[in-house]
């Protein structure tokens, strides 16, 4: 049988124990099933093998992280996209902070707390970024979930996804169920992958009226439909 690599394997599932630096350190790895929707990966660094082949560990020179590859979506807001978001979102606050008439306390770049997620009222810009790039990886799966169920074989501009991301992460991943906007986009006549240009206009232009609360959703919502024509 072959031998295979760390490289070669789809990891879904990898638990690092350390104890202390007498004790092995047992790095337990399962391919996942065929079903599997979003491979992991897992990075380590720096482990000492001794002479008494027990694994020494420095504690603090170790990472181990699983991330999502969000490289295999389809379609990701870009970095200006994000750029909107977080300047659409009132840009960093360290602080816990209730926006009128939103169900849930919200920190960082517009992060809401849920229920049970334990956070401190007070975060460091750094807290918030991770926080944003958790709530972007929801949204870019949002975003591909949402328009393969729409039309997988049509192809959207750059624009277009920046905008619907910052509609996704002001009202939620599924937020555009049900909307005007969706029933527009989907009722939108399509050739050789191509939706006709008029009809995605009158879509776009539902952006307006979609989760709209207060006039800086208003305001928030003529920019992005601004972006989404681009």
């Amino acid at each position: 049988m072959r031998k295979r690599n760390l490289s070669d394997l789809k990891i879904s599932v990898a638990i690092a124990m350390v104890i202390s630096s007498s004790t092995i350190l047992p790095l337990i790895i399962h391919e996942p099933s065929a079903h599997a929707d979003v491979p992991v990966i897992v990075k380590k660094r720096l482990i000492n093998v001794v002479d008494t082949g027990k694994v020494k560990v420095d504690t603090t020179k170790i990472a181990l992280k699983i991330t999502a590859q969000q490289s295999e979506f389809k379609y990701k807001v870009d970095k200006a996209g994000e750029t909107f978001i977080k300047e659409k979102e009132g840009g960093f606050q360290a602080q816990v902070y209730h926006l009128f008439k939103e169900k849930s306390n919200t920190i960082g770049y517009g992060h809401y707390i849920k229920k049970g997620e334990k956070i401190p009222s007070t975060i460091t810009k750094e807290y918030g970024e991770k926080l944003f790039r958790s709530d972007m990886n929801e949204i870019n799966a949002g975003i591909n979930r949402y328009l393969k169920s729409v039309n997988k074989k049509v192809k959207f501009s750059q624009g277009f996804i920046n905008g619907l991301g910052d509609l996704m992460y002001n009202a939620g991943p599924n937020g555009v169920n049900g909307t005007e906007f969706d029933r527009r986009l989907r009722a939108c006549r399509v050739k050789n992958g191509q939706i006709n240009k008029d009809d995605l206009k009158y879509t776009i232009a539902a952006i307006k009226k979609t989760h709209v609360y207060c006039n800086a959703h208003k305001d928030r919502r003529y920019d992005t439909q601004l972006m989404m024509l681009d």
